[in-house]
């Protein structure tokens, strides 16, 4: 009956041991996931601000198109462009996606942009705002947009 015991507690001793075994490994994985995800939201957002500063010179050239837009997305995580004509202005949206390990198979990690391009006192300016990606324009078509 003592050995049955100490059998029962040596049992119950290794089974709390693996318990907080698996709960601190649950805990660092879900730590190391999070900052992958954040850093690879932070790596989307910089793209799209990379992507973004290239529309001022663009439009300053001249007119563009969505296809021409699209042009521009080339060495950046972008993967959506859409823009429409508002009076005397331009709105881009921009989404750039960056994927990254997930605790079990591959995630994505999104960042949208909405740039305002208007001129002011005869030169192309922007207003660059974060925003959710669910709010971005959809555009389709070869519509030629012009500031101003």
């Amino acid at each position: 009956m003592k050995l049955f015991r100490r059998g029962l507690v040596v049992l119950i001793a290794v089974l709390a041991v693996a318990a907080a075994a698996f709960a601190a490994s649950t805990i660092h994985q879900r730590s190391v996931v999070g900052d992958r995800r954040r850093q690879a939201t932070a790596d989307a957002a910089d793209s799209a601000r990379r992507y973004a500063a290239k529309l001022v010179p663009a439009f300053s050239a001249g007119s563009q198109t969505i296809a021409s837009l699209e042009e521009l997305e080339r060495g950046t995580q972008v993967t959506h462009v859409s823009a429409v004509k508002e009076s005397t202005s331009v709105v881009v949206d921009v989404q750039a996606t960056a994927v990254y390990p997930g605790a079990r198979s591959a995630a994505v990690a999104d960042a949208c942009l909405r740039v305002i391009l208007f001129r002011t006192d005869g030169a192309i300016t922007d207003r660059i705002d974060g925003i959710p990606c669910d709010q971005a324009h959809t555009t389709s078509g070869n519509e030629v947009l012009t500031v101003g």
